[in-house]
């Protein structure tokens, strides 16, 4: 028994060597150290994410309304409340955090800021110029922030501003940097944030087909785009090499697939590699 579990053991390290052979400009951190203030005089020290109002304090006023519900019939302004909780979401919040950028390459790499969740009317500088906006709290949003970043890829400073209106919302809606905030460094030839889509819209016992939609920025001649479906213990399962174009759909096929389900809930993971004879521009 005990010989079979080192032989074990180094099958699957052998495994993971073989995947992690490819050694991509792909990097990605989180921003999880903030600065966060409700003046933008006063700071304080928060871990991103987080919610400016989820603490309290618990307050009938905060969501208190005095309206006509019409649908209800009623005819005259009555005062109504409840429906965010009587937490303080409401008014303005300001965040800054500074980040580096490790080897940074401007003219061959591209750096991205990816927001999961900012409530709401986000407005995103870095080292003091304006780089975007975006209104919607429910939606994640991301730019490319490579030409704003410092020369030398150092203490680049980010500042979001926030505000939740009065009356924009009927339940609790969060407060501030409620999900996270990502820096994605790439190669200037890469897969952009979204640039991949899957579907299976054939699945049996014996074979699954998997569509495997991707867009590559910058591609240029003589690159070459390999994609590849690991099962969860990290096999590969199915492959397709071929030139690498701007956008395109590759389909490959898994026999006998192990379909999810909650008693057993295997993952599949799809892999885009770019590559060419000389380098690996990306692996996503």
């Amino acid at each position: 028994m005990r010989r079979y579990c080192i032989l074990t053991l180094l099958a699957l390290l052998l495994l993971a060597a073989c995947n992690d052979a490819v050694v991509s400009p792909r990097q990605e951190t989180l921003l999880t150290q903030w600065e966060f203030s409700r003046d933008s005089v006063n700071w304080e020290n928060v871990t991103v994410p987080h919610d400016w109002a989820i603490t309290g304090p618990f307050d009938r006023s905060n969501d208190l309304q005095e309206v006509i519900v019409t649908q209800n019939f009623e005819t005259e302004v009555t005062a109504h409340t409840g429906r965010t909780g009587g937490l303080p979401y409401m008014g303005k919040g300001w965040y800054r955090t500074t980040f580096d950028v490790t080897e940074f390459d401007p003219e061959n790499m591209m750096v991205a800021l990816l927001f999961d969740g900012a409530m709401s009317q986000a407005k995103v500088r870095i080292n003091g110029r304006f780089v975007m906006e975006w209104p919607y709290g429910y939606n994640a949003f991301h730019a490319d922030v490579t030409e704003y970043l410092n020369p030398d890829g150092k203490d680049n400073l980010l500042e979001v501003s926030l505000e939740n209106l009065p009356n924009s919302s009927r339940w609790y809606p969060g407060a501030g940097l409620y999900r996270n905030v990502h820096v994605i460094r790439t190669h200037r030839t890469h897969v952009p944030v979204w640039g991949t889509y899957l579907r299976t819209p054939d699945v049996s016992e014996k074979e699954a087909t998997v569509e495997f939609g991707i867009r590559i920025e910058n591609v240029e001649e003589g690159m070459r785009l390999k994609a590849m479906i690991y099962d969860a213990d990290g096999y590969q399962r199915a492959s397709l090499d071929t030139i690498a174009d701007t956008e395109q759909t590759l389909v490959l096929r898994v026999k006998d697939p192990q379909r999810w389900s909650p008693e057993h809930p295997d993952l599949y993971t799809a892999v885009a590699h770019v590559y060419d004879d000389n380098q690996t521009y990306d692996r996503y």
